[in-house]
């Protein structure tokens, strides 16, 4: 029986959300960074989050951030925002793209089908097999998968411990593989990573749906 993701990270997105009792403003700012990621895949510098907020200062917007990353939320470095979970601000092996053929970079496998469920829209997952980096195609609609490339897809979250902040200690440990059979030759050439959990598609959606649906909404 296998261990739900949730299990092994800890705290979800949402239970780390609700623990922190944000206030109407600072849901606002939250919901801007992940709307501006979403839509131009580029993070909003403090100066745009506060003219669109309409916000008197950068300081009320510097603490927000602060207090986001501080609860493993987003990733705020040099006043600067990294990433804010699903999406990241810098390249990964996980792109998402939309019906417009606009893409967005997401920081892990499970977290690339999660903006289907933030979005409730449309997408195709675009990654490669952590092995043979052959191409890996995943297309979301409804909720499902439509179209899957090659049919043999499984997830692999290697049992390392998170430490601090998940987007840099547990997320690239989190990939695709084409086939069971490309998973445990990476597991034979990575022994320090080789314990962990497989997970088959429908389990990922299960994983996906559980931390995104509810986010913006």
């Amino acid at each position: 029986m296998t261990r739900p993701l949730q299990d092994q990270i800890g705290e979800t997105v949402p239970e780390r959300l609700a623990k922190l009792h944000l206030d109407a403003t600072a849901e606002k700012i939250r919901k801007f960074v992940l709307t501006s990621l979403a839509e131009t895949s580029a993070p909003p510098g403090l100066a745009a989050i506060r003219d669109a907020l309409g916000l008197p200062d950068l300081a009320q917007v510097e603490r927000v951030l602060a207090r986001l990353n501080d609860a493993d939320l987003l990733s705020f470095q040099d006043d600067e925002i990294e990433s804010s979970y699903p999406f990241s601000a810098a390249g990964t092996a996980h792109r998402v793209r939309f019906d417009n053929d606009r893409e967005v970079f997401a920081l892990c496998a499970t977290d690339a089908v999660g903006v289907h469920f933030l979005l409730n829209t449309k997408v195709t997952v675009l990654t490669s097999c952590a092995t043979c980096d052959g191409p890996i195609e995943l297309a979301l609609q409804h909720g499902h998968v439509s179209r899957s490339q090659p049919g043999d897809i499984v997830e692999f979250v290697a049992g390392r411990r998170a430490c601090g902040c998940n987007a840099h200690s547990l997320c690239p440990n989190i990939n695709f593989f084409c086939t069971v059979g490309h998973l445990e030759q990476w597991r034979a050439s990575h022994p320090d990573l080789a314990e962990g959990v497989i997970y088959v598609l429908d389990e990922v959606l299960l994983h996906a749906r559980t931390i995104y649906s509810r986010l913006l909404r």
